[in-house]
């Protein structure tokens, strides 16, 4: 996939059997990780979430 710059690639990751304490446990992670969530959807039997990442930065 080609961007332009300064643009966002946004990505996908698919969750499934996730009910919603686990989803937020996983998002903690996962946004500490460097990735910015852009939307989750809930599907009925998991979660799609769509996501960027950034550079971690630290101090």
């Amino acid at each position: 996939m080609v961007t332009r710059k300064g643009e966002k690639m946004q990505k996908v990751k698919t969750l499934s059997n996730v009910d919603t304490i686990g989803l937020a446990t996983y998002l903690i992670d996962f946004i500490k990780e460097g990735n910015v969530v852009e939307q989750v959807i809930n599907t009925g039997d998991g979660y799609v979430i769509i996501y960027h990442t950034v550079p971690v930065v630290s101090f």
